[in-house]
């Protein structure tokens, strides 16, 4: 992993990339 979103809220932007994992597990 490179880098690490650090960030709260429900990730609705990220919705593809988060409907199986939080914002934080997301790689970039």
């Amino acid at each position: 992993m490179k880098a690490a979103i650090i960030a709260g809220g429900l990730g609705k932007r990220l919705r593809p990339l988060t409907e199986d994992r939080p914002k934080p597990l997301i790689e970039v």
